[in-house]
């Protein structure tokens, strides 16, 4: 079994501001280096953002998560992330037994921030450790018998629901048997028949997965499923050679068409990790045999209507290119975009999209045309030739006779004699006893 990691109990961190922000940051952090056992120093990187707030009084940050960033070797770091685990998997590969320095300063005053943004911490950032060295305890199964008594007990399980507790410990057991290659060596082995009892079990599981949804089969079958890909791994890794046996010739063709049937049952389809699962291991079980091949051909050529495929492919351009003018929350038009992008490889396709956005491109540019005439032409304004806006003739022979006139004017119409009311323009008023 795998060793315990050693859980650090104390380290210490020194809170530094940015030196490119001195101006604009008040006050400093005295108390370096601070012990992650003091107040305020965890248990997350929110905790130390608010007690810099704190001691440099800055209160307007306090409440705001977003306002500042604090960075470890030279990486923002989520201020959801536990400090333990920052020191940890960041800090200690490169400076281990230093304190941990964080780095604090204002979000975006000097610019867009170009560092990168560590928003969780996989395990996988920890040096992998050797599993043949974890798990070499295991190795004693292909010594001793263990495995041929672990794959008998699996033929002996034949009602799921009774066999199941038994089942758990079996796979578990598995599970850890084939981290080390001397029992994968062991399982690829012809006279095993690792492969028939593996697709027995895998098929017991997923019927009882559609008989009752609450019967557990979908967890056993994704357990079948990952021992299965490693053997098969292993087993496709071993050079062919005519005194030698190979696991893949041994399968059976009955388990292989009923793996095919399940690919298309309710449980299935509605499990993704199960069908890629089936989908990865079945090519394996056909490998070397003519008539599992074709079983495999004569199953899925119904789907490989390439020359459908073609056709549809005529108008995809023209559809793709009207779908990246699309603006959505889900980013249909920047999908679009990229797609095309990537169609641009080839020189025919290239030469498509071009001419597609081409056409697009005149097309608009008629439109704004078209509403630019529009609006000179309710201001009384057309194009000539030359695209060049002018009025129009009647309306500049009229603003031809406007005159300025010297001498006196109307204080209420403002004209003068050239344009002064020729007679009575109102009716007198009636008048009445």
């Amino acid at each position: 079994m795998p060793h315990e990691e050693n859980e650090v109990t104390e380290f210490f961190v020194t809170l530094e501001k940015d030196p490119q922000q001195e101006d604009f940051l008040q006050g400093r952090m005295p108390g370096n280096p601070y012990s992650s056992n003091e107040p305020g120093i965890g248990p997350l990187m929110r905790d130390i953002k608010n007690k810099i707030c704190q001691d440099c009084d800055l209160v307007a940050l306090l409440e705001d998560d977003s306002g500042m960033e604090l960075l470890v070797n030279n990486k923002i770091i989520s201020l959801d992330l536990p400090v333990a685990e920052v020191y940890k998997k960041v800090w200690c590969p490169t400076n281990e037994g230093e304190p941990m320095r964080i780095i604090y300063r204002m979000r975006g005053l000097l610019g867009d921030a170009t560092e990168e943004f560590i928003e969780s911490l996989d395990s996988t950032t920890d040096e992998e450790e050797d599993e043949e060295e974890v798990y070499k305890m295991a190795g004693v199964m292909a010594q001793c018998g263990g495995l041929e008594c672990m794959l008998n007990r699996l033929t002996g399980i034949k009602d799921f629901k009774q066999g199941r507790h038994l089942l758990t410990v079996l796979l578990k057991l598995f599970s850890y048997c084939v981290k080390v290659k001397i029992n994968r060596q062991q399982l690829v082995k012809p006279e095993m028949n690792t492969l028939n009892v593996m697709l027995g079990t895998l098929n017991l599981a997923l019927v009882a997965e559609q008989e009752s949804k609450d019967s557990g089969g979908a967890a056993v079958a994704e357990q079948v499923l990952s021992i299965m890909e490693i053997i098969l791994d292993e087993s496709n890794a071993e050079p062919l050679s005519e005194d030698k046996g190979n696991l893949l010739l041994t399968g059976d063709k009955d388990q292989l068409v009923m793996l095919l049937d399940q690919i298309n049952s309710t449980f299935v389809r509605s499990n993704l990790s199960v069908l890629q699962g089936l989908l990865r291991i079945i090519p394996y079980l056909s490998f070397g045999e003519m008539e599992k091949m074709q079983i495999l051909v004569d199953r899925f050529k119904p789907y490989c209507n390439f020359d459908k495929y073609v056709l549809i492919g005529t108008d995809s351009i023209t559809n793709l290119h009207k779908l990246e003018q699309v603006s959505s929350d889900e980013g249909i038009g920047t999908l679009a975009e990229n797609l095309l992008e990537a169609l641009r490889e080839h020189p025919e396709v290239n030469k498509k999209i071009d001419a597609a956005r081409k056409e697009t491109r005149a097309e608009k540019k008629r439109m704004a045309m078209a509403m630019r005439q529009k609006a000179l032409g309710t201001l009384g304004m057309t194009t000539n030739e030359k695209g060049q806006v002018v009025t129009k003739t009647a309306l500049l022979k009229q603003m031809e006779e406007l005159i300025e006139e010297p001498g006196l004017t109307c204080c209420i119409c403002r004209e003068g004699y050239k344009f002064q009311v020729k007679g009575e323009t109102f009716a007198k008023p009636s008048l009445t006893s």
